[in-house]
């Protein structure tokens, strides 16, 4: 069963595997989304709990034909979840950030998460990885988190690029899959073409920007 009616990418292409950090709303879907283009997808939490519904085909909140897709895609073989961020990273062409980025009763962006998760893969990050930051961050965030990568990692290889989020709740697998436009943000050529050849089998217009304006 096709959960949107379209073809089987990965007998078409050699994708490339991806690794998706946060297992909630943003995270869940995209993993969802990315392995039903055909692409080898682990997703990552911290919540044992999480991991541990999501490998049974139970999403941890309610999005239509949530469960569906990703029961779908753990028989078919490409997408599995785990705890375990440094073994997830071997070996991954691409890293995203899917966090739901928290936000206080005054509109207040807590950062602290985003950090964290950095700091505890930098040192699991394969050469060549491209990171791509999906959650909601503000203006100068993404220079911030190269600078903190080259700090730990001054050897690593790596691109970073800023996809922003337009999902909405009830209505995310086709926001993904058919968006209007995918915007991304990009301090490097080489970085926004690996990203348009990750979103390219969704055949959206992809506008290309520069870091600050994807955020």
């Amino acid at each position: 069963m096709e959960i949107l009616g379209l073809p089987n990418f990965s007998t078409l292409l050699n994708f490339p595997k991806v690794c998706v950090f946060g297992l909630w709303h943003l995270g869940v879907v995209t993993s969802g989304c990315l392995a039903e283009l055909g692409y080898e997808v682990i997703g990552v939490s911290e919540d044992e709990t999480v991991v541990a519904s999501l490998n049974r085909g139970e999403a941890p909140l309610f999005e239509p034909r949530l469960d569906a897709l990703v029961s779908k895609h753990l028989q078919a073989g490409n997408l599995r979840f785990t705890s375990d961020l440094p073994r997830a990273l071997e070996h991954s062409d691409f890293f995203i950030l899917a966090l739901d980025t928290p936000i206080n009763e005054r509109d207040e962006v807590n950062l602290e998460p985003l950090y964290s998760i950095i700091r505890q893969s930098v040192k699991s990050l394969p050469d060549n990885v491209t990171i791509i930051i999906c959650s909601q961050v503000p203006i100068g965030t993404c220079d911030e988190f190269i600078k903190l990568i080259v700090s730990m990692n001054p050897n690593l290889e790596f691109e970073l690029a800023c996809v922003p989020e337009n999902l909405r709740l009830g209505q995310a697998i086709d926001r993904f899959m058919k968006p209007d436009m995918i915007v991304i943000g990009s301090p490097s050529n080489m970085a926004s073409e690996k990203v348009r050849n990750l979103f390219a089998p969704l055949e959206s217009k992809i506008v290309n920007v520069d870091l600050k304006t994807a955020e």
